[in-house]
């Protein structure tokens, strides 16, 4: 069974992309959107722990348990971790020894969306944002800044195995070409079905602070772009300092 896991950067369309791809006959998807993964470790000591892609999986953990025994007739196993950037060690998903064998799916979004997205969140509170000496918190511009600067090393390298780096707005043009071109490349059998099913209404959403349930709404709609300049939602400071990103200016993003 080959496994994928989709990152990025928080609300960059990591748990959008896992829905609609989770939809695939071949691929058991084993993310759940309470907050974890339906999957599992053993160890040799035989106790079990939630899988975490920034855990350190040795040598001594030598099998993997699905939750769902359906998992395993499946050719494919779908995880969603929304993050790429871990500074312990300085790894990053791309480069932790035991996330190797794994195909990387890495979504960019513009940056201007984030943290639209973001501050209607927290109630335009970011947690962590006055840490910006130490990259702020998970959620900061300066977080984004080192995921945006990594995706655009990895997209500029060919020869990086077992990873495939696309922009959120790339996602749908073209009858969902940008998408369609990596589960082609990857083999994975499909329909135009997983992209034209859901709701296409916007009608009643929660609101934006209650997460889960928000997020839950999110994922009944129709597999849609949803960068609307109705969306934007930024105090000046946050557009000064996302203007001023070299990473934002290379990657083609503006506010307009």
């Amino acid at each position: 069974m080959k496994k994928i896991l989709i990152h990025g950067f928080p609300h960059c369309g990591t748990t959008i992309l896992k829905e609609t791809l989770g939809q695939i006959e071949e691929v058991y998807d084993a993310f759940s959107i309470s907050g974890g993964a339906r999957i599992e470790r053993r160890s040799e000591e035989n106790s079990y722990k939630e899988w975490h892609p920034c855990s350190d999986i040795g040598p001594t953990e030598t099998k993997v348990r699905f939750m769902n025994s359906v998992g395993e007739n499946k050719k494919y196993i779908l995880l969603k971790f929304p993050w790429t950037a871990n500074f312990v060690n300085g790894q990053t998903l791309l480069n932790m020894p035991h996330l190797k064998d794994f195909i990387k799916i890495f979504v960019m979004r513009n940056p201007y969306y984030i943290f639209s997205s973001i501050n209607k969140r927290f109630n335009y509170n970011i947690p962590g944002e006055e840490r910006l000496e130490e990259f702020g918190g998970v959620h900061s511009v300066d977080q984004w800044r080192v995921v945006a600067e990594l995706f655009l090393k990895c997209k500029d390298n060919p020869y990086l195995p077992n990873v495939f780096c696309i922009k959120y707005e790339d996602f749908f043009p073209n009858d969902y070409q940008g998408v369609k071109h990596i589960l082609n490349e990857l083999g994975i059998k499909h329909t135009n079905d997983i992209f034209h099913g859901g709701d296409d209404s916007d009608k009643n959403p929660p609101a934006d602070s209650d997460h889960l349930n928000y997020r839950k709404w999110q994922l009944r709609k129709k597999f849609k772009n949803m960068n609307y300049k109705s969306k934007i939602s930024l105090s000046s400071e946050q557009i000064e300092r996302l203007s001023r990103l070299g990473a934002t200016k290379k990657l083609g993003y503006d506010l307009l």
